[in-house]
């Protein structure tokens, strides 16, 4: 089926802060956001906190409210490092985000929920060599529900937690992930059916 939520990040700017209709950059601690970058021809959103002298940085990049239609539906997207040296990235989901104030909404962490999370590349210098997907969470606890999924970097410039995170093909469909293929080309290509790769954006 075609997936009932996509995002891959091709319509923003590079070095602009990401901008999409319905999703919410709020940065809770310190002054820094998630910016589109571009590498190889493809677009995705970055953030990292090197550079950053004011101490602790905490952002969050959200999505536009999902509909759980169903209790089949799983949620996964793809994640690359940079100049790792530190745990700086956590996946959150919210039922009642009022779409302004991440402060007043009841999140729950679901990192651990991806089986390939921890198996992206860490390297101390320089980057992964490409975004890898990270397996996939089932929302079956949420079907019937509206959720927010949260993206949240928390980096310390001073104190060297500055790890590079990128995240593209931010995806909800009926298809389990985890074990999937990977394409040779990268998040320029996305796995919607067991037959097909399909270039990101033409999910018809």
């Amino acid at each position: 089926m075609n997936p009932v939520f996509s995002e891959n990040f091709e319509s923003q700017t590079k070095d602009e802060d990401i901008n999409l209709k319905g999703w919410v950059q709020q940065c809770t601690v310190g002054k820094r956001t998630w910016q589109a970058k571009l590498n190889s021809g493809n677009l995705y959103a970055q953030f990292s906190a090197n550079g950053y002298s004011d101490g602790e940085v905490v952002s969050w990049l959200v999505t536009p409210a999902i509909a759980v239609s169903s209790a089949d539906l799983n949620l996964t997207f793809d994640l690359k490092y940079g100049y790792y040296n530190a745990d700086c990235l956590d996946v959150l989901i919210s039922t009642d985000f009022d779409g302004n104030d991440v402060a007043a909404a009841t999140w729950t962490e679901v990192t651990d929920q991806f089986a390939d999370f921890d198996k992206i590349d860490k390297p101390s210098s320089g980057y992964g060599d490409a975004l890898v997907n990270v397996g996939s969470m089932s929302l079956a606890s949420y079907n019937g529900q509206s959720v927010y999924v949260a993206f949240r970097y928390t980096g310390n410039g001073p104190k060297a937690a500055t790890t590079t995170v990128q995240i593209d093909n931010v995806t909800v469909s009926n298809l389990k992930w985890t074990n999937r293929p990977y394409s040779p080309l990268g998040s320029r290509f996305v796995y919607y059916r067991p037959e097909d790769w399909l270039l990101a954006g033409n999910n018809s």
